[in-house]
């Protein structure tokens, strides 16, 4: 048994709720307090409310974006959470990133005719360039070039204008850009995407600053600019800079009941930070189900003590090259002569799970951390024996077996993990 469950009942109920909320888990062999006692998930008894609320609960600040109000909110909160859970002490360490911060937490675009403000969000910087546009503003046309296909710059002045577009234009911005707009602004689709996200910046410090303005006021402003002589003075307003701020790892070590095997550590993790293409509007819900599935496993471990020792992490930082983790491996894992004599408490352990879920599937899929094939080998058995608990799980859940489960490991007719991801 991989945590040391007494019973296979118990390995069973654990799987059915992986099975539930989890996407994709990935197995890697290494050898605050201060927030509200309201939504306390101890006071919850059903499991589903519990994952809704802590959902809902960090999701609830307009960015969970490390160094904004939603990451600190998050850390405390989750403390708190833990702290109800009566495991043990419940660690907190602090570690420094440097982020994206937009002053203000938002931009603006002025319609100079009309002496209106629109509300606006500035994207991820190209490279260092932020979105900062200067004490005295950006100006120029706006003009509406649409998915940014040639034929819709036809007519249209483009030098020194900005340019208002659809989000789902791919990378098209750089063509308005090579042909003179100096700014783009991107109206809200009804569902983005990660590759369309993805193409929004480039690793390039190119000073094209972009935005985002939400579909409703997009809109309008569209209907207003169908026409290829229709132009609207305006002036962008933004201010973003680089900051260092803290991050927090938390964990809490549950003992193993068995005096053999409690030298076996097992590691669960779950990032609780969020991320979007916009630094200042990331409430990201999306990315909230990790921590959510995690507190329902400690949750779990408390119920049916594990015989293996097994620690609980939540690591903030995710996003900025997986600084929490990071971290965390630099405290206590590095096994390295180089690292070794820097850790401040070691922790031996035998393997590391990692929960990086999603919704909108209930398969649950398996990947390990290498393409070494030298190494490959010692997951193998994982591979297998999720597979054993898929068909034990599969039917509890109405499932075919087949269809429950993804195994990344030993990939099935080729098909990788890049296979399954979009």
């Amino acid at each position: 048994h991989l945590l040391g469950m007494k019973t296979a009942q118990n390995i069973g109920d654990l799987g059915a709720m992986a099975m539930t909320h989890v996407r994709v888990v990935t197995l890697v062999l290494l050898l605050m307090g201060a927030t509200s006692h309201a939504n306390r998930l101890v006071e919850i008894e059903d499991s589903e409310q519990r994952v809704r609320t802590t959902v809902e609960v960090l999701s609830s600040h307009a960015s969970r974006l490390t160094g904004y109000s939603g990451s600190e909110h998050a850390a405390g909160w989750i403390h708190d959470q833990l702290v109800d859970l009566d495991l043990g002490t419940v660690h907190q360490e602090t570690l420094a990133v440097t982020v994206p911060i937009e002053i203000g937490g938002h931009s603006r675009l002025h319609l100079l005719d009309e002496g209106r403000d629109l509300t606006i969000y500035g994207l991820w910087p190209n490279g260092p360039r932020t979105t900062t546009t200067g004490p005295q503003g950006l100006s120029g046309p706006l003009v509406y070039l649409g998915h940014g296909e040639y034929e819709e710059f036809d007519g249209r002045r483009l030098d020194g204008s900005i340019a208002l577009m659809e989000f789902d234009s791919w990378d098209h911005w750089l063509r308005a850009a090579s042909l003179g707009a100096v700014a783009v602004v991107f109206i809200a689709p009804d569902e983005a995407t990660y590759r369309e996200t993805l193409d929004k910046s480039t690793l390039e410090p190119v000073n094209i600053p972009r935005f985002w303005i939400d579909a409703k006021q997009g809109n309008e402003l569209r209907r207003r600019l169908r026409e290829p002589e229709d132009q609207l003075s305006v002036r962008l307003d933004s201010r973003m800079d680089w900051q260092e701020v803290s991050a927090w790892n938390l964990w809490v070590e549950i003992a193993g009941s068995d005096s053999l095997l409690a030298e076996d550590r097992i590691v669960v993790q779950a990032y609780y930070d969020g991320v979007a293409a916009t630094p200042s509007l990331a409430p990201s819900a999306e990315s909230a189900s990790s921590a959510a599935a995690l507190l329902e496993v400690a949750r779990h471990l408390r119920d049916h003590p594990p015989e293996r020792t097994v620690l609980v992490l939540f690591t903030g930082a995710h996003f900025q090259a997986l600084s929490g983790v990071v971290d965390f491996l630099n405290r206590h894992m590095r096994t390295h002569k180089h690292y070794v004599k820097q850790m401040t408490e070691p922790l031996p352990t035998k393997l590391f799970i990692s929960l990086d879920l999603s919704t909108k599937t209930d398969q649950l899929g398996i990947w390990n951390n290498t393409y070494d094939f030298g190494l490959k080998r010692f997951f193998v058995p994982f591979g297998r024996r999720f597979t054993r608990y898929a068909e034990e799980v599969g039917p509890i859940l109405g499932r075919d077996s087949t269809g429950v489960l993804v195994n990344g490991i030993s990939p099935i007719r080729g098909m990788d993990w890049s296979t399954f991801v979009p």
